[in-house]
């Protein structure tokens, strides 16, 4: 799933000018797309079928991702968001759990912390970001992948975090990453407040 984050949060990275909805409207769809996108949609019906279908596992898991993503997409065209929230008490929490994807969140955030931290101490003028830190950052890719291939979080997730740390070239580029992710934390959080 390609989300073209980049030019939903910056109007102009090269110049640095970030949208001011970004915050609020674009992590609010963001953070309601991969709630939906992490629970279970399919009736026991629907899940029957498919194993009478396909008997090899992986064909079925594949065919199960399709169809929760085709009745996401459905449901997100269909259904207002406070009818969503209202709505998704009946479908089961199995991917994208709070706790998993704050992980991500507080790893970037530490980051941000220790960029902000060294250019400080240094008197650092360049704002160019350390490479330690970019090089940390990248690794939390390898550490969302692997997620994705225990089963943890969807194809969604892996794709807002690809997009957002491939976007980081500069210490304001990682603060503007992490301001959105922050927001999106706090809407993700409105999606499943009993996590």
């Amino acid at each position: 799933m390609a989300l073209n984050l980049v030019n939903e949060i910056w109007i102009d990275k090269a110049k640095g000018e970030v949208n001011p909805l970004a915050f609020s409207e674009v992590a609010q769809e963001l953070a309601k797309i991969i709630d939906m996108e992490g629970r279970n949609l399919l009736s026991r019906q629907e899940k029957e079928e498919l194993r009478k279908r396909f008997k090899n596992k992986q064909e079925r898991e594949l065919e199960e991702e399709k169809l929760q993503a085709k009745k996401t997409s459905e449901m997100a065209k269909k259904m207002r968001y406070e009818d969503w929230l209202l709505e998704r008490i009946k479908w089961k929490e199995e991917k994208n759990k709070p706790t998993q994807i704050r992980k991500f969140y507080d790893a970037i955030f530490n980051l941000n912390q220790r960029q902000h931290k060294e250019l400080i101490y240094k008197e650092d003028e360049s704002q160019e970001i350390s490479r330690n830190i970019l090089a940390q950052l990248h690794r939390q890719l390898a550490l969302v992948h692997y997620a994705k291939g225990r089963k943890l979080i969807t194809q969604s997730f892996v794709s807002m975090m690809d997009e957002l740390i491939k976007a980081v070239n500069t210490p304001r580029d990682l603060q503007i990453i992490t301001d959105f992710l922050e927001a999106f934390m706090a809407f993700y959080k409105e999606c499943r407040p009993g996590n």
